[in-house]
């Protein structure tokens, strides 16, 4: 009481000498216009509050600093708060005050929260008051932690909502990324999910995986920036432990290019027809199936899957595939084992992560050429199980922390093979992901990833995981770049990204697949020739696959096979070990 009493009035003598600007600490706000356009209030303790608007004194937090704001009633008969706490536990309470005069009507009681990012919804009723009363407070705060905390307010008359990818993941106004932080460790014992509730964190998620480190998924409210300030919540995490990264749970998207339809145009070479990729972007470069088995499209070719431990199991992380049309061709190679997970049933084909259910349904095509690929001509002598994990919706888009639980769940599941037919185009190396990858490696399972088509030199302008490649921590990581004929003669395409330090090979750059469009409406599923390093990758994870076929379970020397097969063939400098690229089983390449 003593301690308190003093603290004051050594606070009171401070003002005299520095004067009180604005002693109270009431403000006005205004309704944001729009979710994207919102600015905060910044409620920033200036001194001690004076009750402007004869509110109750009852009990309700700590009234000397107190925050009085001012609205205007709402015209939609609702109001919505979002609120950034920035401090220990917060108060608050909402009063009306009444058309013609009066006392303050309570509108919502006195309420507690520890949360970091409270949010407020409340239902007005109409005509009966001219503004509302925002009243927020501290619980018993001394000078030191009342003048320390920050807390910001926006209001909306409409509940935020942000534009939604699959059934619940909120985008945030860039487009670019989510309302979620993705939190985590690499290390098995992190406690990472207790530190959040500690912190009043809202946990939307988390790795349902013992054993290969703590990673959850914590979500902000509308309206709130993940990169707002001060201080953002990666400095708060970063500031209250150094065991813990932060990322984004950015938005992974589909290059435009990751899958070419070719052009109808073809030419002969060598007595055999190719079609020209591109006569305007890619002028002489061509690509096709030719007289090539491994090529031309055969998906009876692989063995089906059985109940015995003897499978080849290869996952494929991707936009799923078509099980209404072909639904017999999955059928063949579904997963026969008595036991499953939480993604994978027995005589199931895999996992949706966008809809959550185990019907990992293709609206995009993407997944399901993919799969076509590696199903085509398989020559390995195991019985092979395909399984697909769905990240990709109709619009090409996934979240990252969708894909590193499927990455999680594959690995769990069996899988001897990952094939990641995409990439990730940001300049600092995303943690999570790394720790997955790292995870396959210690379980030594074989991950193959797409370079990417956009030309570039993954050293400069990284895509990940297809980066890692060139860091000798993973050595069961393949990154693959695509080949084509030009003028008579095999080359690098131009469209694949490349880097001496980061691409372990090229494959060829073209396929027959399935060439999967969601409006077709006729059966059975029509095909083609497809190109892109999204088909060079799984030709890849096919020959990968039937290496491992003849070694014993766990034995991934087939990654030693694989590269005693390249030929050096390419310019120099535009793969890893300059110029390598995986040769075709036919009489001659392409």
């Amino acid at each position: 009481m003593h301690t308190r009493l003093y603290s004051l009035l050594f606070f009171l003598s401070i003002l005299l000498v520095l004067g009180c600007d604005g002693c109270t600490n009431d403000a006005d706000l205004t309704y944001a216009d729009g979710q994207c356009n919102a600015t905060p209030l910044v409620l920033v303790p200036r001194g001690i509050a004076q009750n402007q608007y004869n509110l109750p004194t009852t009990g309700c937090g700590d009234p000397l600093f107190e925050h009085q704001v001012r609205l205007p009633v709402p015209t939609s008969d609702s109001l919505f708060l979002v609120l950034e706490n920035v401090g220990r536990e917060l108060f608050y309470r909402i009063y009306g005050l009444p058309t013609g005069g009066g006392s303050p009507q309570e509108l919502q009681a006195c309420t507690s929260t520890t949360e970091t990012f409270p949010f407020v919804a409340l239902r007005i009723s109409p005509g009966q008051y001219d503004n509302i009363i925002v009243s927020i407070s501290r619980s018993n705060a001394s000078l030191a932690d009342f003048t320390a905390s920050t807390i910001k307010m926006t209001a909306y008359q409409f509940r935020p909502y942000l534009q939604r990818i699959g059934t619940s993941v909120a985008i945030n106004c860039d487009g670019d990324r989510t309302q979620r932080i993705v939190v985590g460790s690499c290390n098995p014992n992190a406690f990472v999910g207790a530190w959040a509730r500690e912190q009043g964190l809202l946990i939307r998620d988390s790795l349902p995986f013992s054993g290969v480190g703590g990673l959850i998924v914590v979500e902000l409210p509308p309206g709130i920036d993940p990169n707002s300030e001060p201080p953002t919540i990666k400095e708060k995490i970063k500031r209250d432990t150094i065991n813990y990264f932060t990322e984004s749970d950015f938005l992974i998207r589909l290059s435009p290019v990751a899958l070419r339809p070719l052009s109808t145009f073809t030419t002969a070479i060598d007595g055999r027809r190719y079609y020209q990729i591109d006569s305007t972007a890619f002028p002489g470069q061509f690509v096709g199936p030719g007289t090539c088995p491994a090529l031309q499209f055969n998906p009876d070719a692989a063995p089906a899957s059985s109940a015995t431990e003897e499978n080849l199991t290869i996952a494929v992380i991707d936009s799923g595939v078509d099980t209404m049309r072909l639904g017999a061709v999955w059928d063949k190679h579904r997963y026969r084992q008595p036991t499953g997970s939480a993604f994978l049933q027995t005589d199931g084909i895999g996992y949706d992560f966008v809809e959550g259910d185990h019907f990992p349904d293709d609206q995009l095509g993407h997944g399901t050429a993919v799969a076509g690929t590696i199903l085509s001509n398989y020559r390995g002598s195991r019985p092979l199980t395909l399984l697909s994990y769905k990240i990709f919706d109709g619009f090409g888009e996934a979240t990252y922390f969708g894909a590193i639980t499927a990455i999680y769940a594959a690995i769990f599941d069996g899988a001897d093979i990952i094939n990641l037919s995409w990439g990730i185009p940001v300049e600092e190396m995303p943690q999570a992901l790394r720790c997955a990858i790292d995870y396959a490696d210690s379980e030594r399972v074989i991950v193959v990833t797409s370079a990417g088509n956009d030309g570039n030199e993954l050293n400069a302008d990284p895509q990940w995981p297809a980066a890692f490649a060139g860091q000798d921590t993973f050595p069961h990581l393949l990154t693959v770049g695509a080949f084509v004929d030009e003028n008579n003669a095999l080359s690098l395409a131009s469209f694949s990204n490349y880097g001496n330090e980061d691409v372990n090979l090229a494959a060829y750059a073209a396929a027959e697949t399935y060439d999967y469009d969601p409006s077709w409406s006729g059966t059975p599923l029509h095909t083609g020739t497809l190109y892109g390093t999204s088909i060079s990758a799984p030709l890849v994870t096919k020959e990968l696959g039937a290496l491992l076929s003849g070694l014993p379970p766990g034995d991934t020397t087939a990654i030693s096979l694989l590269l005693g097969q390249l030929q050096r063939q390419l310019q120099p400098n535009q793969t890893r070990n300059g110029g390598q690229l995986l040769p075709l089983q036919c009489s001659a390449v392409p």
